[in-house]
């Protein structure tokens, strides 16, 4: 997240799940080609009355679909026991950026009562031509991504939203969701001072350190 988004988490202590339709890949909740095309597929021998029919259904389907995914919002994290270089340059639009460092059980405990009405998931990364996940919730459709986005690893926080919703706001207990503070590898000394003075003020006891991702090799030195 960048230093906007840390502000707000911290004075508000909430999480923002966001609707999916505001993501940059267009196909988000879309359902994969093969799930359409299944659904459009007319038996055969059908009466003109049965055929007009069930366009009208395979209609209503199809609209249901473009509809269904305007009422998913989420919250998404990056899963990995690493730092990630390719994570770093593609969401830091300034060379600048804060990840916060939690697990999947500091999450769910965070998020308390709240969890009730929250999906957590983890995204699967499939062929949109040629995968088919057959009936599945609503919710779902926002767990499917195209496998050119594996590298990002993701687990979701979903939760329903009315359609047209700017999103959904839900409490946490940020001592319990934040494990640690990771500043980007190329944020400046003056910044990161301010990061770390930030947090403090907001009584929040976590460390806040800098990625070394981009330090020099330091083992040509000897240590005796």
């Amino acid at each position: 997240m960048d230093l906007g988004k840390l502000i707000a988490l911290l004075e508000t202590q909430h999480l923002f799940l966001a609707p999916i339709t505001s993501f940059e890949d267009p196909f988000e909740g879309h359902p994969p080609k093969l799930t359409v095309l299944l659904h459009r597929t007319m038996p055969f021998g059908l009466s003109e009355q049965e055929y007009e029919r069930l366009s009208l259904d395979i209609d209503h389907t199809l609209t249901s679909f473009r509809e269904l995914r305007e009422s998913i919002a989420a919250s998404c994290w990056h899963m990995n026991n690493v730092e990630s270089a390719a994570m770093w340059g593609l969401y830091l639009r300034s060379g600048e950026g804060i990840a916060l460092h939690t697990s999947f059980s500091r999450l769910l405990a965070s998020i308390g009562e709240a969890s009730t009405a929250i999906r957590a998931a983890v995204v699967q990364y499939v062929d949109f031509d040629s995968f088919h996940p057959g009936n599945v919730p609503m919710m779902a459709w926002g767990t499917f991504k195209r496998s050119s986005f594996a590298h990002e690893r993701e687990l979701r926080l979903l939760a329903e939203i009315p359609r047209g919703s700017p999103g959904l706001a839900v409490p946490v207990e940020l001592s319990k969701l934040i494990e640690s503070i990771h500043l980007a590898p190329t944020t400046p000394d003056w910044l990161a001072r301010s990061i770390t003075k930030l947090v403090d003020r907001y009584g929040l006891r976590v460390p806040v350190q800098r990625s070394r991702l981009l330090d020099p090799p330091a083992y040509y030195e000897s240590d005796g």
